[in-house]
């Protein structure tokens, strides 16, 4: 009974470890640029907006590697899922085939032996299984801390946008607007 709570015990751990470094991988740093902290004129309003341009993109491109991430691990745990139950159905075909000849003396012996093989390879497979999974939940996360971020960031995008309508005259405005996006 120890070795089955030592295993359960194990599995946990590095499930919350796959969880922590798929939050973490898909979690990259973020730089903001300087902008004015009290806007006066139009420039500083067009500044602003600018800025808020910018981080839309970086917001994109973050969230755009997340969902990437997150792909990628959903395929692997996907994969080392399938080879468990491969693996599981492997084992209890040998299980069922030592049991069958266990009356034959070499054969009964070694059909066990194959299912017990079968079998630890099917833990060790659905250990590296829970992994992925566990890695794959910590992307979703922190593809949907992306989504979040993007939201914001349009938000933001948005109401820099109405800043600049409302302080700058109309040719200003579509000056501003008309700069090159930075993505």
């Amino acid at each position: 009974m120890l070795w089955v709570a030592l295993g359960i015990a194990t599995l946990v751990t590095v499930a919350v470890v796959g969880y922590l470094i798929g939050l973490a991988v898909s979690s990259p740093g973020e730089v903001s640029p300087a902008t004015p902290s009290d806007p006066k004129n139009c420039d500083e309003f067009c500044s602003i907006f600018q800025a808020a341009r910018g981080k839309v993109c970086m917001a994109q491109s973050n969230l755009a590697a997340a969902a990437a991430f997150f792909a990628t691990c959903q395929a692997a745990a996907n994969s080392a899922a399938a080879v468990a139950a491969a693996l599981a159905a492997i084992s209890i075909a040998a299980a069922i085939a030592a049991a069958s000849t266990a009356w034959i003396p070499i054969v009964g012996a070694s059909a066990a032996v194959w299912a017990a093989t079968a079998a630890a390879a099917a833990a060790t497979a659905a250990g590296v299984a829970a992994t992925a999974y566990a890695l794959m939940a910590g992307a979703g996360v922190a593809m949907t801390q992306k989504q979040n971020d993007l939201n914001n960031a349009q938000n933001a995008q948005s109401m820099a946008a109405m800043d600049v309508m409302s302080h700058c005259s109309a040719e200003q405005a579509a000056a501003c607007f008309a700069m090159p996006g930075p993505c």
